[in-house]
């Protein structure tokens, strides 16, 4: 895991046993977040981690700075699903597969926000957060909308920061849907093709 992710980290060089220590809590995190829900104890992450409370506490003072972590390795691994995509579809298969993969994360990630944020915490810094994040996606969403541009699937005058816009504002927008997760995602997925229609070359 590269050093951007430990958003609790201290800003010295960690040592190598702390950084092994940092990567099995947030293993551990993430797989009891798909297990459980996020409302998985931290003490519970650092048993299933093999680390002691108090280091964990030492890295992540809270839920929602462990969690952070956590929703930034994801961030990265849908991110490094690009290429691979990109090698084995065809330009315009690959901006959609991606874009799914990314919608079900985002719905994910802002499904557990939503939890934290009841629970009275607070982000660590919301506008930071949220520049990181558009660093990461814009330039993975604009290697592969190029390509689909060229090819004739949407339209040229597209930029990947307005397709990042458009797909972030739709996974908000599916919060405020009735209807159980799976419904939600579905009707997400199908807005988001209605939105590709219609970003189809004029």
């Amino acid at each position: 895991m590269s050093d951007d992710l430990r958003t609790a980290a201290p800003e010295r060089p960690l040592r190598a046993d702390a950084r092994r220590s940092i990567d099995r809590i947030v293993t551990a995190a993430r797989a009891l977040v798909e297990e459980q829900g996020p409302a998985v104890s931290l003490d519970e992450v650092a048993k299933r981690a093999g680390v002691a409370p108090a280091t964990l506490y030492r890295h992540f003072p809270s839920r929602m700075h462990l969690f952070e972590t956590v929703y930034r390795s994801r961030m990265l691994t849908v991110l490094e699903r690009a290429p691979e995509l990109s090698s084995g579809h065809e330009p315009m298969d690959a901006l959609l597969l991606w874009l799914h993969e990314f919608i079900d994360f985002s719905i994910e990630s802002h499904r557990v926000l939503t939890v934290l944020l009841s629970q009275g915490l607070q982000e660590t810094d919301p506008s930071a957060n949220a520049q990181w994040g558009r660093a990461q996606v814009v330039p993975v969403v604009a290697r592969l909308l190029q390509p689909a541009q060229r090819a004739g699937g949407i339209r040229g005058d597209l930029t990947a920061d307005e397709l990042v816009a458009l797909v972030t504002g739709l996974t908000f927008a599916v919060d405020f849907r009735e209807g159980r997760p799976d419904v939600r995602r579905a009707g997400a997925l199908r807005t988001m093709e209605l939105l590709i229609d219609g970003l189809a070359p004029r």
